[in-house]
């Protein structure tokens, strides 16, 4: 599945945790991040303090900054072309086959009953 990923303040209190576990033996496949409409966000995959072990990486696409490009392998900068299909990014030969998503809103997800109080 492909992803708008950037970073984000951390969820934990850095203080009070002793130890981040990476990943070990994952394999990437196919995944396009791309950041090029928000050139301030950054790609993370792997650092050097917390580098995942044992991962792999096929076919892989990150734009427009990468951290930790010596941990990877098999990766481009390039984004494969890209076209719109019902209104999510679908990327040739890598990603998700968006032809078979659908957005998902409140409005066709979400609870069928009326608040008939709600104004009180």
């Amino acid at each position: 599945m492909y992803g708008n990923q950037s970073h984000r303040v951390s969820l934990f209190n850095n203080a009070e945790v002793d130890n981040i576990f990476a990943g070990v033996d994952i394999r990437f496949n196919n995944n396009v991040v791309d950041n090029s409409q928000n050139p301030e966000f950054v790609s993370v995959r792997a650092t050097e303090q917390f580098p995942l072990v044992d991962a792999s990486y096929h076919n892989e696409f990150y734009t427009p900054t990468v951290v930790g490009q010596d941990q990877l392998e098999n990766y481009s900068l390039t984004l494969p072309n890209m076209s719109l299909e019902n209104g999510f990014n679908q990327y040739q030969g890598a990603g998700a086959n968006t032809s078979e998503l659908q957005l998902i809103t409140a409005d066709n997800a979400g609870p069928t009953y009326v608040l008939v109080n709600s104004n009180r």
